[in-house]
């Protein structure tokens, strides 16, 4: 339920008096949001306790494939699951409980983790990777795949919440919007073994539009300023 919306407060409690509390502000630019996660009981409780998202995914085909995946960055290195069919459906315990079946992608620090395609993602960044905990990718159903993050904290009591912080970027794969949002983000667009020419690349193209003010004819010039200075290589080679 919403409590409030200035800022927006979401409660859930549950029967054996467990309560999630969720305060979304709006984020340092205009793609972000920070979020705090409380976790709370009127009874001591015992976790694990997570954070997470899930949704209904196929397997990529590739790195120009179009289809969401889930995504993190994990010690500083891109960690996409390209094939969430390989995630086995979780086990039944005593008839009741599912048990994840899981794997994680690493266990470095998290920069952030989420889901993203080849143009937009929704990251989630703990405010302090050191202590945020353990990422993993499960099967909840025979449907969703997720990205968990399990918190080191085990238990909760009356008067002894779990708070945890977090910023969630949603928006385009765009460095110029990434990079200001931090939290390594940025890491998203990944440009392959040549990124540092492909930045340039993209920094100079959006230079050129800036002035142009159309991304056709912007290229068209960014091609004939690179034939322009490679043209003495060009012609020595032949």
């Amino acid at each position: 339920r919403i409590t409030s919306t200035e800022p927006l407060v979401q409660e859930r409690s549950t029967s054996d008096g467990f309560k999630v509390t969720r305060t979304l502000t709006k984020g340092a630019t205009p793609e972000t949001w920070d979020v705090t996660v409380r976790f709370e009981a009127d009874r001591p409780l015992f976790g694990p306790f997570w954070v997470g998202t899930a949704d209904v995914l196929q397997d990529s085909t590739g790195q120009s494939s179009t289809t969401p995946t889930l995504t993190a960055v994990v010690d500083g290195d891109l960690e996409p699951l390209m094939t969430p069919s390989g995630l086995s459906e979780p086990q039944k315990l005593d008839g009741t409980h599912r048990w994840f079946s899981s794997f994680s992608p690493g266990d470095g620090h998290v920069s952030w983790f989420g889901l993203a395609d080849r143009f937009y993602m929704v990251g989630i960044a703990p405010a302090d990777p050191a202590t945020a905990g353990k990422l993993e990718w499960a099967r909840v159903d025979a449907e969703r795949v997720g990205g968990f993050l399990t918190l080191p904290d085990t238990s909760v009591s009356p008067g002894k919440p779990i708070e945890a912080k977090y910023t969630i970027y949603a928006g385009m794969k765009d460095l110029e919007k990434l990079e200001p949002a931090g939290h390594d983000f940025d890491e998203a667009a990944s440009l392959g073994i040549f990124g540092l020419f492909a930045k340039f690349l993209l920094i100079t193209l959006g230079l050129i539009q800036a002035q142009i003010g159309n991304w056709g004819y912007s290229i068209l010039a960014l091609t004939l300023l690179v034939r322009v200075v490679t043209y003495p290589l060009t012609r020595s080679a032949v």
